[in-house]
């Protein structure tokens, strides 16, 4: 018995220097160099990486520390740590527990970099040869536990490349980056406890001032309790209770008291809302009877929902109901032109989400409500969803508008049919959209049938009343427009105007695709009722218009005839104008010819008895003919070409021939061309001869700048014109007579 006693003595003796050995061995530069150059080696090679470090310090007993430890991938910074210290009990092993008493990383620094094809530069240390299945371990078959209850990173910090994605802004930097966060894995159980987290971003700025939570999770149940983040404007609080993962219970309670708009726009600038509204929400029971309830405060208004979810299995169901008040659009926009005030209730009740498989309904009931400076009175709006099958009806009062509208529609992969029909009465448009000069009262009845997506299987009519009016301080009597649609075709099978103005009527088809024939026959009586909605001063007159449009779209012949008669101004008046219209409007352009006649013309107190008009367009370019005729004394003719630009007018006399008191004087040499661009007028060379005599001029005029203007007149014959002078004396001689305009 001694000598068993004295070999176990010597046993354990031999053993305590042995550790004692090792443990002076590991305090040696020569073991803490050897452990430094392999660890950096096998690191290297696992990774492509380049590792470096000052100093490697402690023993493999209770503790060790890093100095200056740096990581480069691709010759490129990745992570720099100016200090590690890890505090760890051995003991622990010998009863499976892992014990790190101490973590703290000192200045920590990370570059992240996201290349072309969205890859992170750290990704690589997350890649694995082995599947999921070989390497998923739970914690009970683990059966070791994890003790970590400080683990500290202090001043902390973070460089940040990523693709240019305007819809979400990711930080460049991060700066202050402390974290206190205690870790416990333990059986089947996890406990983690962040004590405290804070940092702050750069481009976007935002100040996280602290996170905190504890969180604890077994096989069957999940807490997260105490959760808190703080910024610099906006706090968020939440519990969050999962029990009985194979039939969960949840409690949940989140809110944010109150959250900055200002700072979620930093991270999604696409975001348009503004302000600090304040949100709560809360869940509570089984996932097949799940109640929800919850609020949203923005600005003046709030948002109510509660209601109940099915969702442990499909087809999901709901029934929820919600009310918003006082709700200002334009609080949470900033754009004036949205000001409201919206009150109403609402109700969904039904299962599924996906289009094909819903059944059930949705309600809207507004209370008096206001939007875009329009008033609405109480309203309702039902829909009934039944598959691939929707329902709905409409009634809304506003403005003394009444509206009705409903119908149903039919969709899925291979089938698309649908029936609308409204009414509208009592619609005064100037209410809705102020109008200078407009007081209407319409009334409006469509009906809109079909099946697919093509505009020829459409068929419908919209009818169109319009109960006595004014348009443009134009009184109207009475008005009805009516369309009705059938294959692709729109048949105006009426359009009437009556006013004191006179009198419209219209009829015929207009396609897209087929021949169109429209005709239109137009009886004014009174122009001087046109004089508040013209540019003209006291217009006055009468007439008659009759036009069709015959042909495709892509080919459309107008045709028309007008006669007016006494019709004019203050300035201007036209005894009777006469005329007819011809044109094709096509892909390859516009081309019309225009032929009047006007007599009795007075214009700034000149008597001309017969103007006529012959005007043919095309390509951007007029011809013209004109021949006028104020007595038998004085007879002009003339034509050319007129041509219009953005900034220019270009008018060219191919010919000129003027009759004045039995003389006849000719345009001489090339075509005259007169210009008009701002206020500049340039005229060439005008050169008009009558037997021996010459008249001449050319330059420019412009009375906001210089001028340079040349006539002359010469061989002027006075005796051929002495009844222009005194009657009883007689003029003979020859007169020469020039002049120039500059400056």
């Amino acid at each position: 018995m001694k000598k068993i006693s004295k070999y176990i003595s010597i046993f354990f003796l031999g053993l305590v220097v042995l550790i004692l050995v090792a443990g002076i061995f590991t305090q040696t530069s020569i073991f803490r160099n050897w452990l430094k150059n392999r660890a950096i080696a096998a690191l290297d090679a696992e990774f492509g990486s380049k590792t470096t470090v000052q100093s490697l310090n402690g023993n493999l007993f209770t503790y060790f520390q890093i100095e200056n430890f740096a990581v480069e991938l691709e010759n490129k910074p990745f992570v720099k740590i100016k200090r590690a210290l890890f505090h760890y009990s051995p003991i622990g092993l010998f009863f499976k527990r892992i014990v790190i008493r101490e973590i703290i990383l000192e200045s920590p620094e990370i570059n992240l970099v996201q290349d072309e094809e969205a890859t992170w530069n750290f990704s690589r240390f997350f890649k694995s040869s082995k599947s999921d299945s070989e390497t998923e371990t739970t914690i009970s078959e683990f059966g070791w536990s994890l003790i970590a209850p400080m683990i500290q990173v202090r001043s902390g910090a973070a460089d940040i490349q990523t693709l240019n994605d305007i819809s979400v802004r990711v930080p460049a930097r991060i700066r202050g980056f402390n974290l206190d966060l205690g870790v416990w894995l333990q059986k089947n159980q996890i406990k983690v406890s962040l004590q405290n987290l804070n940092f702050e971003t750069f481009e976007p700025a935002l100040s996280v001032r602290t996170v905190q939570s504890e969180v604890n999770l077994d096989s069957v149940n999940f807490h997260a309790r105490g959760i808190v983040i703080e910024t610099g404007n906006s706090k968020f609080s939440s519990n969050l209770v999962v029990k009985n993962f194979e039939n969960p219970v949840l409690n949940v309670l989140m809110k944010g008291h109150p959250i900055s708009l200002s700072e979620i726009r930093g991270i999604f600038p696409d975001l348009q809302l503004y302000g600090r509204p304040r949100i709560e929400i809360e869940a509570e029971g089984p996932l097949d009877a799940l109640k929800i309830k919850g609020f949203v405060e923005l600005g003046s208004g709030r948002i109510d929902v509660a209601g109940k979810l099915q969702v442990s299995r499909m087809p999901y169901e709901y029934d929820l109901t919600g009310k918003i008040s006082h709700l200002d659009l334009s609080e949470i926009t900033r754009q004036p032109e949205l000001e409201s005030d919206l009150n109403f209730q609402f109700r969904v009740q039904g299962q599924d989400i996906e289009w094909g498989k819903i059944r059930g309904f949705a309600s809207v009931d507004f209370d008096s409500s206001r939007f875009y400076q329009i008033q609405i009175e109480p309203s309702g709006f039902d829909f009934v969803v039944n598959e691939d099958t929707l329902n709905f009806s409409l009634e809304a009062l506003s403005e003394g508008t009444k509206s009705k509208l409903n119908g149903w529609v039919v969709y899925n992969s291979s089938r698309l049919e649908y029936l609308i029909s409204g009414q509208i009465r009592s619609l005064t448009i100037e209410r809705f959209y102020p109008i200078e000069g407009l007081s209407s009262n319409l009334a409006i009845d469509v009906e809109l049938q079909g099946q697919g997506k093509d505009f020829d299987s459409m068929s419908g009519f919209a009818d169109f009343r319009l109960l006595p009016s004014k348009i443009n301080n134009v009184p109207i009597d009475s008005a009805r427009f009516k369309l009705n649609l059938e294959n692709g075709v729109l048949s105006l099978n009426r359009f009437a105007i009556e006013s004191p103005l006179g009198k419209i009527s219209a009829q015929g088809d207009i396609s897209f695709k087929q021949d169109n024939s429209l005709a239109l026959e137009a009886d004014f009586l009174d122009f001087s009722l046109l004089s508040e909605s013209l540019p003209l001063d006291s217009i006055h007159g009468k007439g008659t218009l009759s036009a069709q449009a015959k042909g495709p779209m892509d080919s459309l012949q107008i045709l028309a005839s007008f006669e007016l008669e006494q019709v004019g101004t203050k300035d201007i008046t036209v005894g009777k104008f006469k005329g007819d219209f011809s044109g094709l409007f096509s892909e390859a352009g516009m081309f019309f010819d225009l032929k009047g006649q006007a007599n009795e013309v007075s214009a700034a107190g000149v008597g001309i008895k017969v103007v006529e008009l012959n005007l043919s367009y095309s390509d951007s370019l007029s011809h013209f003919e004109i021949f006028l005729k104020q007595s038998d004394l004085l007879k002009i003719a003339t034509n050319g070409k007129l041509k219009l630009t953005e900034d220019e007018t270009d008018i060219t006399f191919d010919n000129l021939n003027i009759d004045y008191l039995g003389q006849t004087w000719k345009k001489a040499n090339e075509p005259f061309a007169f210009r008009i661009k701002g206020s500049q007028y340039n005229f060439s060379q005008l050169n008009l001869v009558s037997g021996e005599q010459t008249l001449s001029l050319s330059g420019s005029l412009d009375p906001e700048k210089q001028s340079n203007l040349r006539f002359n007149l010469a061989n002027f014959d006075v005796s051929r014109y002495d009844s222009l002078f005194v009657q009883e004396i007689d003029f003979e001689g020859l007169m020469n007579f020039g002049f120039e305009l500059k400056g």
